[in-house]
């Protein structure tokens, strides 16, 4: 096998140029130049974690369960919403229905009429 060097130019005419910029802005940054932002990144999960578990500790003692049974002025004072909310409801449903049956009764007199018209000529 003879060597012919085609692997060494081809890796030769895709080798990258070197950097003309004098400034080095072209080269890739390195943690001292981004230092900043991961320390916002680093602060913000931080204050992030610590919100969150003095919320689910500040939920934990604010909403233990009392073993306090109701009192009964507070039973008797929801009861009684409810009843006034369950009879409000009905007197809407009695009136719906009062409603529906003066509609009816009037459609009803009305085909009466019209029948007696037509057996009247």
């Amino acid at each position: 096998m003879e060597e012919t060097g085609s692997l060494a130019a081809i890796f030769d005419s895709y080798a990258s140029l070197s950097q003309v910029c004098p400034n080095k802005s072209g080269e890739a940054l390195g943690f001292n130049s981004c230092f900043s932002a991961f320390l916002v990144l680093v602060v913000g999960i931080s204050v992030g974690l610590v919100l969150m578990s003095f919320e689910s500790i500040l939920a934990r003692l604010k909403f233990q369960p009392q073993n306090d049974p109701k009192t009964p002025e507070l039973e008797q004072a929801v009861s009684s919403r409810a009843q006034v909310s369950y009879i409000s409801k009905l007197q809407q449903i009695i009136w719906t229905l009062k409603q529906e049956n003066n509609t009816l009764s009037m459609k009803l007199k009305l085909r009466l009429d019209k029948k007696d018209s037509v057996f009247d000529h």
